[in-house]
C-alpha cells in the first residue's frame, strides 16, 4: 500500500494516457446519450486498465490488468525494437521499454484471441525530456564527471546534511553540505572520474586510503582518478576538509530487475509518496535516477524486498518532536535491503524488530541528525549485512533487545495493569527474543559521533551471542566520553548477557578522537539503570588503527562478579606497532577481565 501526498509530479502525457484512458474498454460504438455519455455497446470481449502508456526515457516496465477471452495473447505490432511484451498471468500483461536514444517514440501492442483484438499505445518520451532529479537543489561544490563511449559525461550531484560533532547536543549542531553522484556501469574497463571543485585547494585525499586509489593528473581546480571496482565506494576530501566532502558511489547495472503484480516500482523522477507499507512477498522496487520522498514500515510481511539504484530520501518527513524511522520492520523474516541510498532520515535509518533471516548487501546511508543509526536490530537472529557505506551522526550498526517474555511482563506490570517498562510495547508481539548468529562484513563506515559497530546497550536481560564483525573499514568515529566511546564497542548493560563476540579484520583510519576499541559495563538506557551481568569470550583479531588522534582504548570489567571472561586480542596494531601491553599508551585492560590472550 502506498499512501501519497497532494503534491504532484505527473507530466502531461502521463495524465492524459494514464487517467483519462484508466478502466477505458476497448471497443465501446454505443450512441451518445442525451447527458454526453456512452452507452457500453461493445464490440470487443477485452476490458484494459490502460490502453495507453507513457515512459520516460530512460525506460522501466509497466503493467496492464487484463479482462479477455481465455488464451489471449499480446505482440509488439510496431516498435517492437525497444517495446517488449510479457503475459504475466491470465490478468496481468507487462509492457518494458528500454532507454530512448533520441526522439520521442510510439509503440503499438495488440491484444489478440481469435478475431477479437485490442490495442495499447505506447509513448516513450525524448532524451531530452526533463526529468526532476531531485528535491534538493544540485551541490554546487561540486562538478563530477566519467569517461566513457570515447565522452565525457555529466553525472548530477546530489546534496546531502551533515552534521559536525557537538558534544553537547543542546547547543546545536553544526551542519553543512557535502555531494555525492551514483552511477553504474558493467566495468569491462576502469571508469575515469573527473571532479571540479568551485574552491581552491592544496591537497585531495581518496579514502578509504587502503584501497591506494590515486590522482591520476591534477589541472587547476579538476583532479581525475580511476575506479576499477565497482563494489569500492570512495570518499573524496580536499584539505582535510570532512564535512563538505563528496561520496562517489558506484555500482553494476541492476540486470534482474522485478517485475509483476507484487512490485512496486518506481522510475526516474522525484516521486513524493509518504508512507508505502509492502506486505508480504513484495518487492520495492526503487530504479536508477528515482528519488522517492516517502518512509517504508511493514508488519508480519515475510519475503519483503526493498532494493534498486536509486534513493529513498525521508527530508519530507517530520524531524522534530515525534519523528520515526525512515525505515521499520516488525516481524518480517526472509527481509531484503538491497543498492539503495537512504538520505535524511528523521531518526533511526533502519529499525529492524522480531525478524528473522535479513539480509542487507550494498545501502547507501547519509544522516545528519540525532539518532540517526544507520542501522538498528532489536531482538534478530540470522542477520546478513553486506557491501554498505554508511555516514551517520550516530551509530552505524547496533545490536539490541527487549523483553517481553511472559515472566518478564508479569514483573514489570503495575497494579492498575500499565507495564513499567515501556519499552515491552515495541516487542509484544514477538515470540522470541533471543539475539544470535549476526554477520557484518565488508563494510565502509563514517560516524560524526557514535560508534561504528556495537553490541548493547539495550537487552532487558535477553543473552547475546555469535556475533561477528569482520573485514570492515572504519573512516570517521569521534566521541570520547565514559559511556559511549569505542568504533567498536561492547556495552555490557541492562541485566544482558554477552558471549562469543568477534571483531576481526577492521581497518581503523585517522578518527578525530574517538577510541578504537571499548568494551566495559555500563547502565546507559537501561531499565531500572541495571548494569549487564556478564561476557565472556570477546575477540579482537587483526585491528589496524593508523593516525594519531584516537585515544586509549580500554577494555574493563565492573567487580568481581560482573566480570569479563575469555578476552582474546591477537594483532592489535597503531601505526603498524604491536599492541601487547594491558597498561600502555593505547590499551588498558583492567583486573576485572580474566582469562586474557594478548599477542
Amino acid at each position: 500500500m502506498v499512501m501519497a501526498r497532494s503534491k504532484g509530479l505527473i507530466y502531461f502525457l502521463m495524465a492524459f494516457f494514464q487517467t483519462v484512458c484508466l478502466y477505458s474498454a476497448v471497443g465501446c460504438t454505443g450512441e451518445p446519450q442525451s447527458d454526453g455519455t456512452q452507452s457500453s455497446s461493445w464490440v470487443s470481449e477485452f476490458t484494459l486498465s490502460r490502453t495507453g502508456l507513457s515512459f520516460e526515457w530512460a525506460g522501466g516496465r509497466m503493467y496492464v490488468d487484463v479482462t479477455g477471452p481465455d488464451g489471449w495473447t499480446a505482440s509488439v505490432t510496431d516498435g517492437d525494437d525497444w517495446c517488449s511484451v510479457t503475459r504475466e498471468s491470465d490478468t496481468r500483461l507487462t509492457v518494458a521499454a528500454s532507454r530512448n536514444p533520441g526522439d520521442g517514440r510510439t509503440a503499438a501492442v495488440t491484444l489478440s484471441a481469435g478475431s477479437e483484438e485490442a490495442e495499447i499505445t505506447v509513448f516513450q518520451k525524448a532524451n531530452d525530456a526533463v526529468v526532476e532529479q531531485d528535491v534538493m537543489p544540485e551541490n554546487e561544490m561540486y562538478d563530477v564527471e566519467i569517461y566513457r563511449n570515447g565522452e565525457w559525461e555529466r553525472l548530477f550531484v546530489h546534496n546531502a546534511r551533515v552534521s559536525d560533532y557537538a558534544a553537547n547536543p543542546e547547543a546545536g549542531y553544526t551542519q553543512y553540505d557535502m555531494g555525492f553522484v551514483m552511477f553504474t556501469d558493467d566495468f569491462s574497463e576502469p571508469v575515469k572520474v573527473r571532479v571540479t571543485r568551485n574552491e581552491p585547494f592544496s591537497e585531495v585525499r581518496i579514502r578509504p586510503l587502503s584501497y591506494g586509489i590515486d590522482i591520476d593528473s591534477r589541472s587547476g581546480q579538476s583532479v581525475e582518478f580511476t575506479l576499477d571496482d565497482p563494489s569500492r565506494k570512495v570518499s573524496v576530501e580536499f584539505d582535510g576538509d570532512r564535512m563538505r566532502n563528496l561520496f562517489v558511489l558506484p555500482d553494476l547495472p541492476d540486470m534482474e530487475k522485478p517485475s509483476g503484480q507484487d512490485v512496486m516500482y518506481f522510475g526516474p523522477g522525484v516521486h513524493d509518496v509518504g508512507l508505502i507499507s509492502p506486505g508480504s512477498n513484495q518487492t520495492v522496487y526503487i530504479d536508477e535516477g528515482a528519488v522517492v520522498l516517502a518512509r517504508v514500515r511493514a508488519e508480519n510481511a515475510d519475503n519483503l524486498t526493498i532494493a534498486g539504484r536509486g534513493i529513498l530520501c525521508a527530508s519530507e518527513e517530520n524531524h522534530g518532536d515525534g519523528r520515526l524511522p525512515q525505515m521499520e520492520f516488525l516481524n518480517c523474516d526472509n527481509l531484503k535491503i538491497e543498492g539503495i541510498m537512504l538520505r535524511d532520515t528523521p531518526n533511526w535509518t533502519i529499525k529492524i524488530t522480531g525478524s528473522t533471516g535479513v539480509h542487507i548487501d550494498n545501502i547507501k546511508e547519509i544522516g545528519w541528525i540525532m539518532n540517526s543509526d544507520g542501522m538498528d536490530f532489536i531482538c534478530c537472529r540470522n542477520v546478513l549485512v553486506e557491501n554498505t557505506f554508511q555516514r551517520n551522526y550516530d551509530d552505524n550498526v547496533t545490536i539490541k533487545a527487549f523483553n517481553a517474555t511472559p515472566e518478564y511482563v508479569a514483573s514489570h506490570t503495575a497494579p492498575d495493569g500499565s507495564y513499567t517498562d515501556g519499552n515491552i510495547w515495541t516487542v509484544i508481539a514477538l515470540t522470541q527474543f533471543d539475539v544470535y548468529n549476526i554477520e557484518v562484513r565488508n563494510c565502509v563506515f563514517w560516524a560524526d559521533k557514535a560508534h561504528n559497530m556495537v553490541v548493547g546497550p539495550e537487552s532487558r536481560g535477553i543473552p547475546f551471542s555469535d556475533i561477528r564483525f569482520h573485514d570492515n573499514i572504519v573512516l570517521e568515529n569521534r566521541q570520547d566520553d565514559s559511556v559511549y566511546p569505542g568504533t567498536m564497542a561492547v556495552m555490557i548493560a541492562d541485566n544482558g548477557t554477552f558471549s562469543d563476540i568477534t571483531f576481526e579484520n577492521i581497518i581503523v583510519e585517522d578518527i578525530n578522537g574517538g577510541k578504537v576499541i571499548c568494551v566495559h559495563f555500563a547502565n546507559a538506557w537501561a531499565f531500572d539503570s541495571l548494569y549487564g551481568q556478564w561476557a565472556k569470550d570477546i575477540t579482537f583479531r587483526n585491528i589496524s588503527y593508523t593516525g594519531t588522534r584516537a585515544t586509549k582504548s580500554w577494555i574493563r570489567g565492573l567487580n568481581s562478579t560482573q566480570t569479563i571472561d575469555g578476552l582474546t586480542v591477537d594483532g592489535f596494531t597503531v601505526n603498524g606497532q604491536p599492541v601487547t601491553d594491558t597498561d600502555g599508551p593505547y590499551l588498558e585492560i583492567n583486573g576485572y577481565v580474566r582469562s586474557v590472550t594478548i599477542q
